[in-house]
């Protein structure tokens, strides 16, 4: 198991570039405090600082500006598909650790939303993949790059655990005890840096030969995408939300099985 994400998700009181500045220095500290506390007993891969839609008021140029060292991934692009200041996305993605998102509601906005896509890319082929498009409502998940703050500030956690689920599906055993473990940690630490863990988003996400596909079609017995596909996507689901209960912890975000597009 690795920890995929450690992500800090700020709450500006103030939208002042220097109110904004000291949050971001901030999170900066608590992430890296976190961070190699936790590396004493897991690889942790990436620390991440995630911020609220961006205001009607605030310049993004602004939260460019104080945007965290480039060890950090930050997503601070927030937009409502029918803000005109998405127009300008193709040019505010362009740093390689920059994130955002579009929420859009209906047919129009996901014209508005592919547009913005194509712009992106025709700048820049990589910088899509820091672009998300979002239907329903915003998660505060540590997933990039649909990370935003909602209502509060504080610490989430993305794990890379394929393969211990691929071994746990049948016992149900060694992971709550673990992820308990894990929660109990994190809760502390959060404390005594003077902030909140705000939980686990537990959704099991592919990496390289950590293949959530093979995963589907040894709990399916097919391959995908034959009949039986979706019941086997279905009890992954169930599990992931049984983990959640058996370990006790606090969760947040999709906490879904992910599946690569490809």
């Amino acid at each position: 198991m690795k920890l995929r994400s450690l992500t800090y998700f700020v709450k500006p009181r103030k939208w002042s570039v220097e109110a904004v500045r000291r949050e971001i220095e901030k999170a900066e500290g608590i992430l890296d405090e976190l961070g190699r506390k936790t590396s004493e007993f897991m690889q942790v891969w990436t620390l991440r600082i995630a911020m609220p839609p961006v205001p009607r008021h605030v310049d993004p140029e602004e939260l460019l500006d104080v945007a965290p060292d480039e060890e950090f991934l930050y997503a601070a692009l927030h937009f409502d598909a029918d803000d005109p200041r998405v127009a300008e996305l193709p040019r505010l993605l362009t740093g390689s650790n920059v994130f955002g998102s579009i929420k859009v509601k209906d047919r129009e906005e996901v014209k508005v939303a592919a547009r913005t896509i194509l712009e992106v890319s025709a700048l820049d082929y990589r910088a899509p993949t820091r672009l998300a498009i979002l239907f329903g409502r915003r998660q505060s998940t540590p997933y990039f790059p649909a990370a935003s703050t909602g209502t509060q500030e504080g610490v989430a956690v993305a794990l890379l655990y394929v393969d211990e689920a691929e071994r746990d599906m049948g016992s149900g055993i060694r992971l709550p005890r673990r992820l308990s473990d894990l929660g109990r940690f994190f809760e502390a630490e959060a404390e005594r840096l003077g902030t909140r863990f705000l939980g686990f988003d537990l959704s099991l996400s592919p990496w390289m030969n950590e293949s959530t596909a093979r995963l589907v079609e040894r709990v399916s017995g097919v391959r995908l995408p034959m009949p039986g596909t979706l019941e086997a996507v279905s009890r992954v689901n169930e599990y992931i939300r049984t983990l959640g209960l058996l370990a006790g912890v606090k969760l947040v975000g999709f906490n879904e099985l992910m599946l690569p597009v490809g």
